[in-house]
């Protein structure tokens, strides 16, 4: 199977994982959302785990001249699964303080990444993708003319690489803008540190900026205000993400590794409701 072939079959199984994502979505929450890292009806992560168990059992058959049992396939794909899963997920938060899945409420967990549940989910599907998908494209693939794929190939890397791209904009000018509102709010209230240092003169000035700044009683702890503050900017820069950008942040789970997570799971929930 050459790099063009594979492309391809990622492809189909990661549009197949968005289906099924989508599908399960309806069936739980009697509704659609937008699922998957990007903005195509694609989940990658699906295609990645299809393609690896597919080279895995390709390559064991190559070099010891032996197929795998059902349920070695079955382990190569639960475990391979958490392999996948726990990495990407946890890269993910790092970068961007967003998760994109969440599997606290399954039992048998692991910080909320990974879960023995979800993973047997994952052996099955990778049991059907030796034994049903894969066969499946050897014939497909066979039937095409080579070109064809290879053009398909190119094709899609494009368009994965301009949706990737678009979709770290739109989430790192989103962590711009959480950013320059907490730097806003220090220097603002370094400005009211210094007149009130500056003399009693100043002093009523200053109270009237906090009072603004935070819209609340002047007896309020300088966190309440930090984060009413930068709620408000947050909730005004979203508004000048545009539609486009806005969808990224639509299909993100939640937040976590900042002090504004809950503040943030707020602010996307009140955007997911506007669509």
């Amino acid at each position: 199977m050459t790099f063009s072939s594979l492309v391809v079959l990622f492809t189909i199984c990661s549009f197949a994982g968005w289906v099924f994502e989508s599908l399960h979505s309806i069936i739980r929450k009697r509704k659609w959302e937008r699922r998957g890292f990007l903005y195509g009806p694609v989940c990658p992560i699906y295609g990645f785990g299809v393609v690896g168990v597919v080279l895995v059992f390709m390559m064991i058959g190559h070099i010891f001249s032996v197929e795998l049992t059902w349920w070695q396939v079955f382990l190569v794909s639960f475990f391979g699964s958490m392999l996948l899963e726990y990495p990407t997920s946890y890269l993910l938060e790092r970068w961007f303080h967003a998760y994109w899945w969440d599997y606290s409420n399954l039992p048998l967990n692991l910080h909320g990444r990974i879960s023995v549940p979800t993973a047997c989910v994952f052996g099955a599907g990778g049991w059907l993708a030796v034994y049903v998908i894969y066969p499946w494209w050897l014939t497909v693939d066979a039937a095409l003319p080579p070109l064809a794929i290879e053009i398909a190939a190119y094709v899609i890397i494009i368009l994965l690489t301009i949706d990737a791209t678009l979709t770290v904009s739109a989430l790192t000018d989103f962590q711009k803008i959480v950013d320059m509102a907490d730097e806003t709010f220090n220097e603002r209230a370094g400005e009211i540190t210094d007149k009130v240092i500056s003399g009693p003169a100043a002093v009523s000035a200053a109270m009237g900026k906090i009072a603004q700044l935070g819209e609340s009683e002047e007896d309020e702890q300088t966190e309440e205000k930090r984060i009413e503050f930068v709620r408000k900017r947050i909730s005004s820069g979203i508004g000048q993400l545009g539609v486009f950008r806005a969808s990224a942040l639509r299909r993100v789970k939640g937040f976590r590794g900042t002090p504004r997570s809950e503040m943030l799971d707020q602010l996307v929930s009140l955007l997911k409701k506007r669509k």
